[in-house]
Order: C-alpha cells, then sequence, then structure tokens
C-alpha cells in the first residue's frame, strides 16, 4: 500500500507540477537528477516486493504444500495486451521528442485503452479461476498466492491507468488551446518528464511478464 501511494503521489508531482516562474525551472539534468532517484527507488521497492512474494511461493511450492492448477486463458491475453501497451508508450514517446503532439496523443489514448482492457480481462480471468479452478474463498494455497501476487500487480497497474488517464486529458487540452500547445513543446523538462511515465510502464509490463512465466513453470 505504501508504494501504490508513493507511485500516486510521485505521478501527481510529476504530471501536475506546481506552476513557477520560467527563470525558477531547473534545468533538464537537475530535474532528471531530482527525479530519478524517485523513479528508480520506487522500482526497486517494487522488484523487490514481488520477488518477495514469489519467493515465498517458490519456498511453499518446493514444501510441497501446494496444489497443482492452470492458469487461466485471460492471463496469456493480457500479456499480449501489455506488450501492445509498452509499444504504445514508446511511440508516444518517440512523437512526443519530435513535438508531435497529434500523434502523441493518439498512441496515449491506446496505451490508456490497453490499459483499460487489461484491467478488464484480468477480472474476467478471476471470475474463471474462481468457477473453474481455484476459488477465491476456501481455496488452496497456490489460488491465494495467485489472486494476492495478481491482484497487488494489477493495483499498480491501476496507478499507471490513473497517471495516463491524466496525461490525455493534459495534451487533449493542449491541443484544443494553441496558447497551452505552445507552452507544451516550449517549456522545459517536458521530455524528461514524459519519460518518468513511460519508464514507469515498461517496468510494471516487465514485472507482469515476469510474473506469467514464473507461476506458467512453478503450477
Amino acid at each position: 500500500m505504501f508504494l501504490l501511494i508513493f507511485t500516486l503521489t510521485f505521478f501527481y508531482y510529476v504530471l501536475i507540477p506546481t506552476t513557477t516562474n520560467s527563470t525558477q525551472q531547473p534545468s533538464p539534468f537537475q530535474f532528471q537528477l531530482a527525479n530519478s532517484w524517485m523513479l528508480f527507488t520506487l522500482l526497486f521497492g517494487l522488484g523487490l516486493f514481488f520477488l518477495v512474494l514469489t519467493a515465498c511461493y517458490l519456498y511453499t511450492f518446493y514444501q510441497g504444500q501446494l496444489s497443482a492448477y492452470k492458469l487461466p486463458p485471460h492471463f496469456y491475453i493480457n500479456t499480449l495486451n501489455i506488450i501492445a501497451c509498452s509499444v504504445f508508450m514508446q511511440f508516444a514517446l518517440q512523437n512526443f521528442k519530435n513535438t508531435n503532439l497529434l500523434k502523441t496523443y493518439f498512441y496515449l489514448k491506446l496505451a490508456f485503452a490497453f490499459s483499460i482492457l487489461f484491467v478488464i480481462i484480468q477480472l474476467l480471468g478471476w471470475q474463471y479461476m474462481n468457477a473453474y479452478t481455484i476459488k477465491l474463498i476456501n481455496g488452496n494455497a497456490s489460488g491465494g498466492y495467485l489472486y494476492v501476487i495478481s491482484g497487488l500487480h494489477l493495483l499498480h497497474i491501476l496507478a499507471g491507468v490513473v497517471a495516463l488517464g491524466v496525461a490525455c486529458f493534459k495534451y487533449k487540452a493542449q491541443l484544443n488551446n494553441e496558447a497551452k500547445y505552445i507552452f507544451s513543446i516550449t517549456k522545459p523538462n517536458r521530455v524528461e518528464r514524459f519519460q518518468l511515465l513511460v519508464v514507469y510502464v515498461h517496468f510494471v509490463d516487465a514485472v507482469w511478464l515476469y510474473l506469467i512465466l514464473f507461476f506458467s513453470i512453478f503450477h
């Protein structure tokens, strides 16, 4: 929960910065230095968190205390979904660097839509698990680990969904206002802010790939 609050606070600071005089804006290097440690502290914490959870699962697995189960097909569909989301974010970043806000907004919308689709498919996957493989209530230890770990990952996906939604709203407003558009493509640290969001999305997507591979092997 602390990591989730830290994530939302970080994105609020990055996506909705306080308005200051342009002469007070830090240089791109200063901004990157000041915020990179926050992002990588967050990512390190997230990575360590999921490694510890899967290590606990692995210990229980080798103790012979877990029952066999099958992953729902929804999880594999979501793997393709999340890869597409990362690709769209990379396209958005490239267009943002080229000051093409129209295409940036287009790819952000796609990434936002696919991230929402991920959430929907995940919920359907849990419903499938509860009906056909592992019960949510009175299930075995395998199901407990799977629901908890995938659920905690989904919470951080939702944090990304919120950040993407804010970014989409922000860039749509800039496209509809010439003054905001000019300010957006000329303001300091614009690329650095956007890169932080892209790195977070890539990392959370990579965590899902790790989890799906892990549970595919140890199930």
